[in-house]
């Protein structure tokens, strides 16, 4: 079977969208076979869909795993863009893990891409020899937030188990921040498909991220650029009558490529 793939390059966070597969059955069999592909350093799959929601979307993302990703859907739009032939402006998509359309800002020409999202906050701690690590639920993955910790298998473990155990999200998140750097370093592991990375970037962590410290602003808002190994991604996040809007933006290659399965 000939497939096309766009390897998509958001801050890093290496993103195959493959066309013309629409069995689920095949999703992890193709997934492998990409990941085997080390030359191109691909992190995570999606694939296109046509919308399901019913609510004006003009196309959908599926993720390998059925998870949330944002910077699959930052990409997603802009690929749907350039296909398209679109020009800068609003894109509404569809991806796993969400119940509603997400609205993307992207401009083909200087090839960005930008999603929103709004969603309340929702905080777990879990504690570990005393140390607290608040988990925030988002719908299709929970990211937990590491402040002043390097990257550590164990902890990885420990927070997984105790998500897994929680509520049994789609995929988990450990974001390693360093205070010092200003660097978050993001460890994903894709709980369906058993696949876990120490990704170059994460956008839904980023959300994560600027959620938390939205929250704990006397201005109930917080923008940064999000130093992160693959890149830096844009945030910024706004709290209003307990709803956060947040929004991520960032520069986004594209490349497609034809393979054999």
């Amino acid at each position: 079977m000939n497939i096309t793939v766009t390897i998509a390059n958001p801050a890093g966070n290496i993103t195959a969208i493959v066309e013309g597969v629409t069995d689920r059955n095949r999703y992890q069999e193709i997934s492998s076979a990409l990941f085997e592909m080390a030359e191109e350093k691909i992190e995570q799959v999606g694939f296109v869909r046509e919308p399901i929601l019913g609510q004006g979307a003009i196309s959908r993302l599926e993720m390998a795993g059925l998870e949330f990703c944002a910077n699959a859907t930052r990409s997603f739009a802009l690929y749907t863009a350039v296909k398209k032939g679109l020009p800068k402006g609003s894109i509404p998509v569809e991806i796993s893990g969400m119940d509603e359309v997400l609205i993307c800002e992207v401009d083909p020409k200087e090839m960005t891409g930008a999603v929103t999202i709004h969603s309340s906050l929702h905080i777990k701690y879990t504690f570990i020899d005393g140390v607290p690590f608040p988990a925030v639920l988002m719908d299709g993955i929970t990211h937990f937030l590491a402040f002043d910790q390097g990257p550590d298998e164990d902890l990885n473990e420990l927070l997984i188990a105790k998500a897994k155990e929680d509520h049994n999200p789609p995929a988990v998140g450990v974001m390693y921040l360093d205070a010092l750097t200003g660097m978050m370093t993001p460890y994903v592991r894709v709980l369906a498909t058993n696949t876990s990375y120490y990704e170059g970037s994460c956008g839904s962590g980023t959300i994560a991220l600027a959620m938390h410290q939205a929250e704990g602003s006397p201005e109930d808002h917080w923008s940064s650029s999000v130093l992160q190994p693959g890149g830096s991604i844009q945030a910024k996040a706004v709290k209003q009558d307990e709803i956060f809007t947040v929004t991520i933006d960032g520069p986004i290659t594209l490349k497609e490529i034809s393979i054999q399965i």
